[in-house]
């Protein structure tokens, strides 16, 4: 507080602290800081003793630097801690990551990652680790630690999309024996792993992915999953990474892409770095908001909408209906055919 180390009370006064400020600058209602304090065991008078419980808290308050004891407003509803965003990790944390949104949604990765980067170094040691609640580490928990996990994965992407594979490879490895189960940071290692020259250990992460899932889960992995194996199986271009291919890469009208601007690949991550922020737009299917550069970006935004095709696959000409109406004929088929359908139509 106010730049120093303060001890900060323990045992119920530290549980209702907690839980205040993990709903800071809202009411928390007396009912929610009973199960918190106490979970199914409350005392014969839960009103009273959470009265004394909030004013010894806040008398340990008072006399830490900046007296905020000030800032937990009571109302009839319940309690309420009205702090700044410079003042909680939490909030600060949450504001990062939304400058990491708009940043990445203007196409600036550069800045996204580290806004990212900043966010992530709030976080110091587990959520909630000197907190005795099953109420809180429950729900709220859950909910915190998933927070975390995908603003690694955001940064993950970033990481992927502006070239820093060989960087992540190991701190991939460890998140995957982490959590098994989460199947994006496996689709991660993959593909740094192949983008670092690295294709065996590669296809080593993918079948440990499926032996993984069939016997845990009996589920087979993502179709994203599958398509990236066989993408490397295929050793499809599409895979190189960005900041190879951005080499050289000059806009339409001549000038030079700018190095701070990342190029979308029509692979990697992007169909689940456009979904990420798509789910943070009130219009679903628009993705226009990446404004990816170049070609490989153009055709990014295409195949994550869904109207092109994979690369070296060129789309067959449309077969057109005669002036007369009715089913385009097909060239070349047998005569016969034709005849048994002509018979059958009668």
């Amino acid at each position: 507080m106010d730049g120093q180390r303060a001890s900060l009370p323990s045992g119920k006064q530290r549980t209702l602290l907690a839980t205040l400020l993990l709903h800071a600058n809202g009411v928390v209602s007396l009912s929610f800081l009973y199960r918190a304090l106490w979970d199914d065991r409350h005392p014969a008078n839960p009103q009273s003793a959470l009265a004394t419980c909030m004013t010894r808290l806040r008398q340990r308050l008072r006399g830490l630097p900046g007296d905020i004891s000030q800032s937990i407003e009571t109302s009839p509803a319940g309690y309420e801690f009205n702090v700044a965003s410079d003042d909680l990790d939490l909030l600060r944390f949450r504001e990062q990551m939304q400058q990491s949104r708009s940043a990445a949604a203007d196409g600036d990765l550069i800045t996204a990652r580290n806004a990212l980067v900043g966010a992530l170094s709030l976080w110091r040691r587990p959520a909630l680790s000197d907190v005795d609640s099953e109420c809180l580490h429950g729900g709220i928990l859950v909910s915190l630690i998933e927070e975390h996990l995908l603003a690694i994965e955001r940064r993950q992407i970033l990481d992927l999309l502006l070239g820093h594979e060989e960087e992540i490879i190991g701190e991939l490895q460890i998140l995957v024996q982490e959590n098994p189960a989460r199947e994006r940071f496996r689709y991660y290692l993959v593909l740094a792993l192949y983008r670092a020259g690295r294709s065996g250990e590669a296809l080593e992460v993918y079948q440990d992915a499926i032996t993984y899932l069939r016997e845990e889960f009996g589920v087979d992995p993502s179709e994203e999953m599958r398509a990236l194996h066989l993408a490397i199986v295929q050793r499809d271009p599409d895979l190189v990474c960005a900041s190879q291919t951005r080499a050289g890469c000059r806009e339409p009208d001549g000038s030079e892409i700018s190095p701070g601007k990342a190029t979308l690949q029509p692979w990697v991550g992007t169909r689940w770095f456009l979904g990420v922020v798509r789910r943070e737009r009130s219009n679903p299917h628009d993705v226009t908001h990446a404004r990816v550069r170049g070609d490989a970006g153009r055709a990014a935004r295409a195949r994550a909408a869904g109207c092109a095709r994979p690369s070296g696959r060129p789309r067959p000409p449309r077969r057109r209906r005669p002036a007369g109406g009715g089913r385009p004929s097909r060239a070349g088929a047998p005569a016969r055919a034709r005849t048994r359908k002509s018979q059958r139509r009668r």
